[in-house]
């Protein structure tokens, strides 16, 4: 069923006066406000809605009403009345431009620009704004009495397109529907530049390149058929003119202009040539190729040039939104580089405009960067303080002309009125002092002395937080008692220390020993130390035990180790029966086997005590603990006492227990061993170079205890590895 109205009825607060026209689904009548006698075009629908056609009615009708441009008709109300909708509208007086030039009628250029001019202003709003027109047409195109002309009819297309009765039905006219909207496909913003370059053709020609009577004849031409030259209707007519209405009536949305803005722009400029234009402004007014466009806004990005950059993909994301494969990610990579790029020049700006104590710029910078990020709490405080800083501007001026008069106190008095009422205002012409006056801190300097502070203790409590893992890794390894920091350092110590003199030793080279404190210092950190120690204890050590090292490598290596040194013994021969003299025999020591025999005899003891005191730890005492009687059914009656032997762990009494019988057994050991050396003639033994036996005694049972000290790191650190990547 149709609604239909009649003049001289009322919708709302207007009354119909006179019946206008109609289309496909309204009716315009001319309207009058019942209070304030405004005349107004109230567009009717002729179709019943269901309710929930009319709630995207009143959407439609809502969007219609934000709408605030010169060259859009102006929405005043709408409503629902009785069922029926309406839509009441600014009377355009001056009818529609298919009124004022009929069809078959030849506009001249400059009407013609100007036309374009204003309805190409008035789609840049909607498509500005995400929103198309998708029913351009000079029916739609009303004039003024001032002659301005009025884009109308915004919305209606799209909202009758979503009625049920006309879910079959396409959007728009047949005659200037671009080839997307009748393959059904998404329309967009280049849908409405082709409807207004076919309305332009039109208007050129005086005929529209499509016509027939068959509407099925004239979409498929839109499909197929490209356009006649505009110049083989109209000889006179400049090229330019052509090339660039053929361009925006391209069968594919991308090979039109960028926004229907660019397609008004090339056309004004067209129209002012003339056919002497050359070939590469004629060129420079077509839509550029889509490939050249992307490949020119990658090469922007690349060298930094993101404004560039996001003009020439967006160009190519507006006209072909799939062009390429992440062309979405480009884009938003570019924009978001940009926009990180002007939020720092906005800080520097504002910064710099602060120090100069020009508030009116600081103001502005703060306002574009909130633009930019609107939940900036940090601009939105400066913002606030230089709004203060531009309101008591004027106490500082009146102080600045104070002291230029040599009156110090007034000066001072204004300058403490104003800290007082402004405490962060500070003092950017250095009044103060001047005047000798204490400056309270500008919020920067409070800032920044807060942040420092909040830095130190940050950095504070990141190595107190280091510390306790050092010490948590300590006494993971050594347990309570053992597991000591400075403890670690020496074991640390007595393990460089050993090895860079072990090799000494035996090359009596310092290079050599310098390469092997070197590589020990660093390969046990890397291993395991460096979990329980800071890096400055490298380079003590390092030092120290090159203090220590280097000397004793430079005073061995004058010694030759494989110089035979005749040790002489009384030896008893016999002579006949029952007959003997003693003569003398020589045992032949040397110092290489001398250094050879303390320092495998002192490491092996070492080790073997180390191991013992690790893997046994004995334990010499016990203590008392509380322990529950188990009765019967699961029930704890009472307590008694009984020794609990304390979890086994390396403690001190362990070490010097196990030092003292292991040290005892390999010294005792080593002295029956090097006591009988000589008569098996081992090379070593006690006398001649004996002390270099005890040199290698010492060395080795050093080097013993780091080793075998360190173990436990290295596998408590090798462990903790593995753990975190299980």
């Amino acid at each position: 069923m149709v609604n239909r109205v009649q003049p001289g009825q009322q919708l709302g607060n207007y009354r119909l006066v006179q019946h206008l026209g109609e289309g496909g689904f309204a009716e315009v009548y001319l309207g009058e406000h019942q209070y304030l006698k405004r005349r107004v075009a109230i567009k009717v629908l002729t179709i019943p809605l269901t309710s929930e056609e009319g709630n995207r009615f009143l959407r439609e009708a809502q969007t219609m009403a934000d709408l605030d441009h010169l060259h859009i008709v102006h929405c005043h109300d709408f409503g629902i009345e009785h069922g029926i909708a309406f839509l009441v509208m600014e009377y355009a007086s001056g009818g529609t431009l298919r009124d004022r030039h009929p069809e078959g009628t030849v506009v001249p250029f400059d009407a013609v620009v100007s036309y374009v001019q204003q309805v190409s202003s008035a789609l840049q709003y909607l498509h500005d704004r995400q929103l198309i027109h998708l029913d351009i047409k000079p029916e739609n195109m009303l004039l003024d009495s001032r002659g301005n002309v009025l884009l109308s009819d915004f919305g209606l297309a799209r909202f009758t397109s979503s009625l049920s009765i006309t879910q079959k039905s396409l959007v728009g006219t047949i005659g200037y529907m671009a080839p997307e909207q009748l393959r059904r496909a998404k329309p967009g913003p280049a849908s409405d530049q082709y409807a207004l370059a076919m309305v332009v053709y039109e208007w050129l020609a005086g005929a529209h390149p499509f016509a027939s009577d068959d509407p099925g004849v004239v979409a498929a031409q839109h499909l197929t058929v490209s356009p006649p030259s505009l110049r083989t209707i109209v000889p006179s007519l400049p090229s330019a003119i052509d090339d660039v209405v053929l361009a925006a009536l391209a069968k594919a949305p991308e090979s039109r202009y960028t926004t229907v803005k660019d397609f008004a722009a090339a056309f004004e400029y067209a129209c002012q040539a003339d056919d002497a234009v050359s070939e590469a402004e004629s060129a420079a007014l077509l839509p550029e190729d889509l490939e050249t466009l992307y490949k020119e806004g990658i090469a922007a990005k690349t060298r930094g040039d993101l404004e560039l950059a996001e003009q020439l993909l967006g160009q190519v994301q507006t006209r072909a939104p799939n062009f390429r494969e992440g062309l979405d990610e480009q884009l938003q990579e570019v924009r978001n580089e940009r926009r990180r790029e002007q939020i720092d020049q906005l800080y520097t700006e504002a910064e710099a405009a602060n120090q100069a104590g020009e508030w009116a710029r600081e103001i502005a910078a703060w306002t574009h960067l909130l633009q930019l990020e609107p939940r900036n709490a940090n601009a939105r405080k400066r913002l606030q303080l230089a709004r203060d800083h531009q309101r008591y501007a004027a106490l500082y001026q009146d102080a600045q002309d104070f002291v230029s008069k040599g009156d110090t106190k007034s000066a001072q008095g204004l300058l403490q009125r104003l800290w007082d009422k402004d405490e962060y205002y500070g003092d950017p012409a250095g009044l103060g002092k001047k005047l000798k006056m204490q400056v309270p801190l500008t919020y920067q300097q409070e800032q920044a002395q807060i942040e420092k502070a909040e830095a130190r203790r940050e950095k504070q409590a990141q190595a107190q937080e280091r510390q306790e893992e050092r010490e948590d890794f300590a006494e993971e390894v050594y347990g309570e008692q053992m597991g000591k920091l400075w403890l670690i350092w020496i074991v640390w110590f007595l393990l460089v220390w050993s090895i860079g003199a072990t090799i000494g030793a035996l090359t009596q080279s310092w290079l050599w020993a310098l390469i092997a404190l070197v590589i020990a210092a660093a390969g046990s950190w890397g291993l395991g130390y460096r979990k329980a120690l800071a890096l400055p204890p490298l380079a003590v050590i390092l030092a120290v035990s090159l203090a220590l090292t280097i000397p004793l490598t430079l005073r061995l290596s004058g010694l030759n180790y494989a110089h035979p040194l005749p040790s002489p013994y009384t030896e008893s021969v016999s002579t006949g029966f029952f007959t003997s003299k003693d003569v003398t025999a020589y045992h032949y020591l040397f110092l290489g086997r001398q250094l050879d025999f303390g320092l495998i005899w002192g490491t092996v003891t070492a080790l073997v005590g180390v191991a013992t005191a690790f893997f046994l730890k004995l334990s010499y005492s016990k203590r008392t603990v509380e322990q529950p009687v188990y009765v019967s059914g699961g029930i704890y009656r009472a307590y008694s006492s009984r020794p609990r032997p304390e979890p086994k762990q390396l403690s001190i009494a362990n070490l010097l227990w196990i030092a003292l019988v292991i040290g005892g057994i390999g010294l005792i050991s080593w002295l029956g061993t090097a006591a009988i050396a000589p008569t098996s003639d081992w090379g070593f033994g006690f006398d001649l170079g004996a002390n270099m036996a005890w040199l290698g005694l010492g060395i080795g049972c050093v080097l013993g205890i780091g080793v075998g000290v360190s173990v436990p790191i290295w596998w408590a650190a090798v462990k903790t590895w593995l753990d975190e990547r299980m």
